[in-house]
């Protein structure tokens, strides 16, 4: 869950929110790439759909994401792509991902509000950010 203030500059910068889709999708991608026992630069590709969801049931603000990952990665060294099918994660490894993704978000979202020229000084987005496993 976001706090006020990420949502509403989320909403007011679709390109801010972009920039924070790519971080979220590239911590997930790499813990898949890794759970697999390849690295990123070994090539190993996985694939995501993202629907980015504005609003609750009641009609507020509430910016998130459903983001529907592949369970492994494809490796490319070869003549044919093969899929590698990544372990079941373990509670604990949630928890560390959620974490990472979360850090990883308030330092992106604040660097990016301290560039919109609209960001007023008086606004402070610093709040954590808290996310759930659904």
């Amino acid at each position: 869950m976001l706090t006020y203030p990420l949502r509403f500059l989320f909403a007011a910068r679709p390109q801010v929110l972009s920039r924070v889709l790519g971080v979220v999708y590239r911590a997930i991608s790499t813990y898949l790439i890794k759970m697999t026992g390849f690295t990123v630069a070994s090539g190993a590709k996985t694939g995501a759909i993202t629907l980015i969801q504005r609003f609750g049931s009641a009609l507020n603000i509430n910016i998130h994401f459903h983001m529907l990952f592949l369970d492994g990665v494809y490796n490319f060294k070869g003549r044919r792509p093969t899929f590698d099918r990544a372990p079941r994660p373990t509670p604990a490894e949630l928890t560390k991902l959620l974490h990472t993704i979360g850090q990883r978000v308030a330092v992106c979202s604040n660097a990016l509000a301290c560039s919109c020229a609209t960001q007023t000084a008086t606004t402070s987005i610093s709040s954590p950010v808290r996310l759930s496993i659904n």
